[in-house]
């Protein structure tokens, strides 16, 4: 018995991962550009990512295997193209793996604040990399605009790992890393709570909100994934400045 135990236990984390995953993107597709039929906000991917951070390298295939199948079942239960769901599952699943490979990889032997940093320019990066695929694929397959996707595509990827992410993990009792101590972490701290404010004000901006509305959809899901970004900085912020032990 105890032999299958930790067997047991991992198919049951691998499942609860998955019914989550689909969960998410049921959701997400419910609240989808009806034109492009792109999510404003993909909640899938910061469950995905967070998945990915706190999951052993040997259950990440599996983890692939029942993100790419909710994935699919998801959108073909939106009527959505199959050709369209498996690859974008495909680019999906890959950009959120992706992401928390580069945050690991780069993040070895750092404090807090470096992993933070590094998770937010893998996200961008990795995110940017994803909507260029995804758009091109869209564009081949279904002769959509490539620029008008592309920005959809990475705001709606960039928002779902930006909100869920760090949420996640810190519902199952993990953290990106190390509470920093010293005068730079807490310079970096007051920066970031600066800059939080600045791109909170130009983000919430009514009278720029209804102009990038009026210019175009893609403008106004642009300006919602940087709604992300105030949130990205406040969890900079705490970890450079807040639980410090001094015990």
């Amino acid at each position: 018995m105890p032999v299958f135990e930790p067997k047991l236990r991992a198919a049951v984390s691998v499942l609860g991962w998955a019914l989550l995953y689909w969960v998410a993107a049921y959701i997400s597709l419910v609240l989808d550009d009806p034109w492009t039929h792109v999510g404003f906000v993909w909640f899938p991917a910061g469950i995905g990512v967070a998945a990915f951070l706190i999951s052993e390298y040997r259950r990440w295939p599996w983890l692939v295997a029942v993100f790419f199948a909710a994935n699919v079942i998801a959108d073909v239960h939106f009527d959505h193209d199959i050709p369209i769901a498996v690859a974008l599952s495909i680019i999906t699943v890959a950009s959120d793996m992706l992401t928390a490979w580069v945050t690991c990889r780069f993040a070895q032997n750092k404090d807090g604040l470096q992993i933070i940093l590094r998770w937010i320019v893998a996200t961008f990066v990795v995110s940017a990399i994803a909507a260029v695929l995804s758009a091109g694929w869209l564009t081949f397959f279904d002769n959509a605009s490539f620029d008008e996707l592309a920005w959809v595509w990475w705001g709606a990827h960039v928002s779902g790992v930006l909100y869920l992410t760090a949420v996640v993990m810190g519902l199952r009792g993990y953290q990106l890393g190390n509470v920093n101590t010293g005068t730079r972490a807490v310079l970096v701290g007051g920066v970031a709570v600066l800059l939080m404010a600045l791109c909170a004000w130009f983000v919430f901006d009514a009278e720029r909100l209804d102009m990038m509305r009026s210019q175009g959809p893609w403008r106004a899901t642009l300006i919602f994934a940087l709604t992300g970004v105030p949130v990205a900085l406040a969890v900079v912020a705490a970890i450079a400045c807040g639980n410090r032990n001094t015990g």
